[in-house]
């Protein structure tokens, strides 16, 4: 056979080892953030029952939720706790003077971490919260503060 006849062969490329564990880890998070949505999609439909139905809604809520923590799922966010940007994003605030600024005062969306044994927790998604702000000062107090006199010291010589 010639040189020119010959076929080109390229040479094979290394193609990435598949991680199993690493797969699966993305699957049961993927599967973690779908049970989260159904347990938002439950709180709003809570909101909206009667008596009897909002009964039933929130015992299938537990049951969902027992299954979550059971698996390692858990909520990360609590009223009256303090704020973290690594888990929380701030939707609001009010101005409270009863309770810490930056302090939790309700969660709009609920946040979750999932706990995989010999890994350190991983979010699956922020908390979306409400956080107390310093109150604003009173400016009808400060304008009835008379300012402060220059004193009146005569300067040396």
């Amino acid at each position: 056979m010639s040189p020119d006849s010959q076929q080109w062969q390229a040479e094979p490329q290394a193609t990435p080892q598949r991680n199993p564990a690493l797969e699966l880890l993305r699957e049961y998070h993927s599967l973690a953030g779908g049970v989260a949505e159904v347990l938002d999609d439950l709180d709003h439909l809570l909101g909206e029952a009667s008596d009897t139905e909002a009964r039933r809604l929130a015992l299938l809520r537990r049951k969902l939720s027992q299954v979550l923590l059971y698996h390692g799922i858990r909520p990360i966010a609590r009223e009256g706790q303090e704020l973290d940007l690594r888990f929380h994003e701030v939707v609001g605030t009010e101005a409270r003077n009863d309770v810490a600024a930056d302090t939790i005062l309700s969660i709009i969306k609920p946040g979750y971490e999932v706990m995989v044994p010999g890994l350190q927790p991983m979010l699956l998604r922020c908390a979306k919260v409400i956080v107390s702000a310093a109150p604003e000062p009173d400016e009808g107090a400060a304008a009835a503060e008379p300012p402060a006199e220059p004193s009146q010291e005569e300067p040396e010589e």
